[in-house]
């Protein structure tokens, strides 16, 4: 616990303030997902701080998956899994993201999954995810192979 002082109208007030640890590394316990990486931690991309919900959805995404080409179908799900159920490493406190190419490839090449989801090509910015030079963002690139 930490005690913080809280300067209000000239008078001192304290207040104690609990500060979280980072969350610790869980294993992935979605097949799908454990191909890639063995551990995750919330919250997601998406914001999500629950697994189970992670879960859930990325088990109805893998529905809609298994019904487009073969060729997207590896990097069209290690990048759901990334957002889903990011890749989590005791050495780093930042879940790793999907790199940006990975998903400009994804984009380009699974087209037909995210425009059976109701998305259009403008609904989706690769520029948020972190460019290769960083160690940290999840490549697949021998997926496109």
């Amino acid at each position: 616990m930490l005690k913080c002082q809280f300067f209000l109208l000239g008078k001192s007030e304290t207040s104690a303030v609990h500060i979280k640890p980072p969350p610790k590394c869980v294993p992935v316990k979605v097949k799908a997902c454990r191909h890639f990486y063995n551990h995750t931690r919330m919250p997601n991309f998406l914001d999500h701080r629950k697994l189970r919900l992670a879960k859930f959805s990325l088990h109805i995404l893998r529905g809609y998956i298994k019904r487009h080409v073969a060729s997207c179908r590896q990097p069209l799900t290690l990048f759901l899994c990334s957002l889903f159920l990011p890749k989590c490493t005791e050495e780093s406190n930042v879940p790793a993201l999907p790199c940006r190419r990975l998903c400009r490839r994804v984009k380009q090449h699974c087209k037909t999954f995210f425009l059976s989801l109701g998305f259009t090509k403008d609904d989706f910015n690769c520029n948020v995810f972190p460019r290769e030079k960083n160690q940290s963002c999840l490549k697949g690139i021998l997926l496109f192979n």
